[in-house]
């Protein structure tokens, strides 16, 4: 108990450094930039900065990035999701682990290799597979074992064409395959000159991706009390069977690192699409037999309860 009102402690003292220090460091460019600049390029290697704003940017994001991981685990100590060991998880959760890790390895070594890293490359492809495996389990869940849960089938069938979207976004809906021109309103707006809508918006990406990081390991921490508190779960109680096992609950920590690395060292964010895609497969094959498996209990249950009257009978 007094190891956990210290950790809280400091997180809550850490929260308010930072908070300061985006002031004060707000307060400085506004009074003194010059000065700034010139301290700025004598840190730097080769003591000249190319783009002033562009650190500002970056320096902000990270401070943002170190806010939502400081509440994360605020989060994870004040109301954390059921965890079970590594041992005692199902197969296939311990397979998501492993296959987390090695999946890293190989984005983190091969990061510089255009056809394995690059466009069209072998990571981005997976991704695309993955984020169609999900949506095939998805729409196989929605329809099979949410029949009667009207608001919990939207939801997933929303979900399942948010990730078709993101799959054809990330080929460019074919454009590199077949080899159409790009359309020229697209052409004047697009970052890469793609037929693709996401590249419009490459400036945001970077806030998006640790958005994006923060509600995942969110929902692997303390997804129930997060329900609870978004007042989802009073919709329909059966979202909360949408919730990730206990077994994943450290996935959180893998996602709080895909922030800092998608930050500091893959600025594409190659590596975290990728994860996030597998995540999901993992999620939602989780989802499939966690609902089948109740589903047969249910059956089971009631198969007794009628063999029992009959016997009465």
């Amino acid at each position: 108990m007094k190891k956990t009102t210290l950790a809280l402690r400091l997180i809550n003292l850490s929260l308010i450094g930072l908070l300061l220090f985006s002031l004060v460091e707000a307060v400085v460019i506004l009074v003194a930039k010059d000065a700034v600049v010139g301290l700025i390029n004598r840190l730097s290697p080769d003591h000249q900065i190319s783009n002033f704003n562009m650190i500002i940017k970056e320096s902000y994001q990270l401070l943002l990035a170190l806010g939502i991981i400081l509440l994360l685990f605020k989060g994870a100590i004040l109301s954390p999701t059921q965890k079970t060991g590594f041992l005692q998880n199902p197969w296939h959760i311990k397979t998501y682990y492993l296959l987390s890790i090695a999946l890293l390895a190989v984005c983190f070594i091969f990061k510089s290799n255009v056809p394995i890293a690059g466009e069209d490359g072998v990571l981005e492809n997976t991704t695309v597979v993955f984020s169609f495996m999900s949506c095939i389990l998805l729409a196989y869940t929605a329809l099979t074992h949410f029949k009667s849960s009207g608001k919990v089938k939207l939801f997933l069938f929303c979900l399942t064409g948010a990730l078709f979207l993101f799959a054809m976004e990330e080929v460019s809906w074919g454009q590199r395959i077949i080899g159409w021109e790009t359309p020229e309103p697209l052409m004047k707006v697009n970052g890469q000159q793609e037929s693709n809508l996401h590249n419009i918006f490459n400036g945001l990406f970077m806030v998006g991706y640790i958005f994006v990081t923060g509600m995942i390991a969110s929902f692997f921490f303390f997804g129930e009390h997060l329900l609870r508190f978004l007042r989802i779960d009073r919709l329909d109680v059966k979202f909360t069977e949408l919730l990730p096992s206990g077994g994943f609950f450290y996935a959180g920590f893998t996602f709080i690192f895909l922030m800092l690395y998608t930050l500091i060292l893959d600025k594409g964010g190659e590596t975290m699409e990728l994860i996030f895609a597998f995540t999901l497969v993992a999620w939602s094959y989780d989802l499939a037999t966690k609902v089948s498996w109740k589903t047969a209990g249910q059956a089971d249950t009631v198969h007794q309860m009628r063999r029992q009257e009959q016997r009465s009978a």
